[in-house]
């Protein structure tokens, strides 16, 4: 399990090493609250970078529309006729 550094998880960290005794239960709670809360921050920065992307989706497919055109139309034939 990976911990971030308080108070609470050095306490669950700790109370590990003695699993197999009274503090078996206290360790798995506190260690799978730490492993609840990580996971909630990744999914909201998760959740935050496709909302930036879908914000910004317009302006980058008129910069890629523009790159593209800019590729493949520079030297195109004359019968093409856009």
């Amino acid at each position: 399990m990976h911990f971030t550094k308080n108070a609470t998880t050095l306490k669950s960290k700790l109370y590990g090493f003695c699993f197999l005794r009274k503090n078996f239960f206290y360790h798995t709670i506190m260690s799978g609250y730490d492993f609840y809360k990580k996971q909630h921050w990744r999914l909201k920065k998760n959740l935050q970078c496709l909302k930036n992307f879908f914000h910004n989706l317009p302006k980058i497919l008129i910069f890629f529309n523009f790159k593209i055109k800019k590729i493949f139309f520079k030297n195109r034939p004359k019968f093409y006729n856009f």
